[in-house]
């Protein structure tokens, strides 16, 4: 059994930061409110760390993440990799039924409680549990927040990016355990693949340099050679794989406008060649 030290990964933890931000040109729940907790809680932010153009793709990815979900009707939802993403508190506090259980890594999991908490009351149907996704024992553990008679929706927006193809496998492996015992689907926003890598370079140049300063992670060398490339490795895996392009959701985008960007940059610049996936276990 392989295993895993959570300190292999806590480079990553920054781009929660990288991600946060943008959302403020967003009209997501939270957003505004996250930020400033989070520029409470750390002294400095390093400056590569705050790229405007970045919301556009992440204000995509986190609504049409939305819309799947909400077709869904899932009322057990788990969140990995959550980092600061407001999707958990918001639905719960909408829908006390739901049962909402995000994992990241126990240090990331500490600071979201403490900006949350700073922010309005946690609800008692979110459980924001330390965790690793690598780590199937870190997966099992949330299963005692579910009814094993209801199906579980398993989301993500990041982290398969920042991951090797063997680590990518064990993440998926350890969802189609969870899956298999409940049924259910995963919704996935991180299907980068390498033309959306290089669409996203020309956009924003310094974006995958940073990332790769910062984590020590090969976001281009880590993606997809194509879609064909992604569902024959995930369908090795046990998986089909349904893609919806981010720009599905353009026209519900608010931080075009608030950017001063054309709708022709949105759909050429910054959201060409990204997509959302919906998992389903293949039938035996």
């Amino acid at each position: 059994m392989i295993k895993f030290d959570d300190s292999q990964f806590e480079d990553i933890i920054p781009t929660a930061i990288l991600t946060a931000y943008p959302r403020t040109f967003s009209n997501i729940t939270y957003s505004k409110q996250i930020f400033e907790g989070i520029r409470t809680y750390y002294e400095t932010i390093d400056e590569n760390l705050i790229v405007d153009r970045l919301a556009v793709e992440l204000e995509a990815r986190s609504k049409l993440i939305d819309r799947l979900l909400a077709e869904t009707g899932s009322t057990q939802i788990i969140e990995f990799a959550s980092g600061f993403s407001s999707r958990g508190i918001a639905m719960a506090e909408f829908n006390p039924d739901i049962q909402y259980v995000e994992i990241d890594l126990p240090k990331m999991a500490d600071v979201k409680r403490k900006v949350l908490g700073n922010i309005t009351s946690i609800p008692h149907n979110l459980h924001i549990v330390g965790g690793n996704a690598l780590r199937k024992a870190d997966f099992d553990k949330v299963c005692d927040y579910f009814d094993a008679d209801e199906q579980v929706t398993i989301v993500n927006e990041g982290l398969l990016r920042y991951l090797t193809f063997d680590e990518k496998a064990i993440v998926a492996k350890n969802i189609r355990t969870i899956l298999e015992k409940f049924g259910g689907v995963w919704i996935s926003g991180d299907g980068g693949t390498k033309a959306f890598r290089n669409n996203q370079n020309k956009a924003m140049p310094e974006i995958n340099t940073t990332i790769l300063h910062k984590t020590g992670r090969n976001t281009i060398g880590n993606a997809f050679e194509s879609q064909d490339h992604f569902k024959k490795f995930f369908g090795e895996l046990g998986f089909s794989v349904e893609f919806h392009s981010y720009t599905e959701i353009q026209d519900e985008l608010t931080s075009p406008k608030a950017l001063g960007l054309t709708q022709d940059e949105v759909r050429d610049k910054l959201l060409a060649y990204a997509s959302a996936m919906v998992f389903r276990l293949k039938k035996a």
